[in-house]
């Protein structure tokens, strides 16, 4: 489900950028977390040209 999410963002801002080449995906964090239902979270700094975009997914505990 998160990497649905994740596609989602990133079909978003690719279409931004004139060419999908200029868009920069780094994952900064990946932690596990045991508090308020959270199973794991990721963040991701996206640079499309001289913009950047932090994306944090979490994925909730079933």
């Amino acid at each position: 489900m998160s990497f649905n999410l994740f596609l989602l963002i990133w079909k978003r801002l690719s279409s931004v950028a004139i060419k999908k080449e200029e868009a920069i995906v780094n994952l900064e964090k990946d932690f596990n977390s045991r508090t308020q239902g959270i199973h794991s979270v990721k963040e991701y700094l996206i640079t499309v040209k001289e913009r950047s975009y932090r994306v944090r997914v979490e994925e909730l505990k079933e």
